[in-house]
């Protein structure tokens, strides 16, 4: 007899939840938005300070272009 595995449990940060059911809602929190805009600039100047500047859009996207 074959052995079923259960699928493994998903487990979603409330907050992430509660940013979700905003956007499925329409409606915006100016206060959340500020709050993730300041995360989301922390960690870009971690990211930053850990491994430098990373150019890699732009000479992608112009590699692209000069395949066609």
């Amino acid at each position: 007899m074959p052995t079923i595995e259960k699928p493994a449990a998903i487990t979603v940060d409330p907050e992430v939840e509660v940013a979700i059911d905003r956007a499925l809602k329409g409606s915006r929190d100016p206060e959340a938005m500020r709050r993730a805009a300041e995360r989301m600039d922390r960690m870009r100047e971690e990211m930053r300070q850990r491994v430098g500047n990373v150019d890699l859009a732009v000479p992608l996207i112009r590699e692209t272009r000069y395949e066609e």
